[in-house]
């Protein structure tokens, strides 16, 4: 074949592919999912969760007015008791507007006696008793707030507690609620432990909570959860879980910030373990579109990072909410945002 010829049989070869590669569908985005991984309450009992003992109360004392600060009498370690003052700003400055406002009161009172008494015989009006009236009552409420800052030039105790950190020195300028002390009530503290997303609804059954620090060795402190975090760390996929407990029960020191341990055991009603594994409400759905009313749940397959469904079958409703389910076994990771906008072997991004 002559080249002459060749060149437009190229051309619409060359045409041709690039149409064909044009009408080719963009890949499909991988869509991030929010899931859990199922688990069983042998995964809490027998295990010690690391934690690290904190104050059940924390605050940083501040003053309410701005000003030098003239004495700060406690230092880290004191253990003040309520209502003994930690530190004191120079007040001379509210005292002198304190007593120009309680002259100013006087001279109102005394103004307001006279119209009153004028009243009495008719000789003013109305309107000028009422005047009297309301600018004695200013001058009231402006003592009330000038003896307020007088009080707020100092810093008391809100409890008996212990002085962890002070962070101004006498003499220095100190500005409106600049934190001064901080300072935490000692009497009850807290631990933090972190419970993986797969065994954070089993917490409802934990009973028989024992801690132990390191400062402390053989000695166990019962304890108590007081609060179960609702929302996981983006970095370790873990809830918050505090627990209380009261260091003198045991008669161990315990300060905060020492580390420790602590372990429970589960107790799960028999009924609610035949009815299955308790996961999320929303994990469940049905089908749209379909006639059929089965459940399912979309289950992770970790080594492609694509869903599968999968028919479930719901065995009840737990006291938390959660829905317990029979076709799904722990270790297994399903998704719990977000089941209808997912398709079957999709591509999903599990953060």
């Amino acid at each position: 074949m002559k080249p002459r010829l060749l060149q437009p049989l190229i051309a619409i070869t060359l045409v041709a592919l690039g149409s064909a590669c044009a009408e080719e569908p963009p890949p499909e985005p991988v869509r991030p999912v929010i899931s859990m991984l199922l688990g069983g309450p042998q995964g809490i009992e027998g295990r010690w969760w690391p934690g690290r003992a904190k104050a059940a109360l924390e605050v940083d004392l501040g003053f309410e007015v701005s000003g030098q600060l003239q004495e700060r009498s406690v230092n880290v370690g004191d253990e003040p008791k309520a209502g003994d003052v930690m530190a004191r700003l120079d007040p001379r400055d509210y005292e002198n507007l304190l007593a120009r406002a309680q002259a100013e009161r006087e001279r109102a009172k005394a103004f307001f006696d006279r119209v009153q008494e004028a009243a009495k015989t008719g000789a003013v009006a109305r309107q000028d008793l009422d005047d009297a009236r309301a600018r004695f009552d200013q001058a009231e409420a402006q003592v009330r707030i000038r003896q307020k800052a007088v009080d707020d030039c100092r810093i008391v105790a809100p409890f008996d507690g212990l002085v962890a950190a002070t962070f101004v020195d006498n003499f220095q300028n100190v500005q409106v609620k600049q934190p001064v002390i901080r300072f935490l009530d000692v009497s009850k503290l807290e631990m933090i432990i972190n419970i993986p997303e797969n065994l954070i609804n089993y917490t409802s059954y934990v009973n028989d909570i024992k801690l132990r620090f390191d400062a402390a060795p053989g000695v166990e402190i019962p304890g108590r959860i007081t609060e179960i975090g609702r929302e996981a760390t983006q970095a370790t996929r873990t809830f918050p879980v505090t627990l209380s407990f009261d260091p003198g029960q045991a008669g161990v020191d315990v300060q905060p910030g020492m580390a420790g341990e602590a372990s429970a055991r589960v107790e799960i009603p028999e009924e609610l373990i035949a009815q299955g594994i308790e996961v999320p409400a929303a994990a469940v759905f049905t089908p749209d579109g379909e006639e059929s009313q089965d459940s399912y749940v979309w289950v992770v397959d970790e080594a492609s990072s694509t869903v599968k469904r999968r028919k479930v079958e719901p065995g009840g409703i737990t006291q938390q909410g959660g829905t317990l389910l029979k076709g799904v076994e722990p270790g297994e990771r399903i998704v719990t945002v977000g089941v209808h906008r997912l398709r079957e072997g999709q591509q999903v991004l599990v953060p």
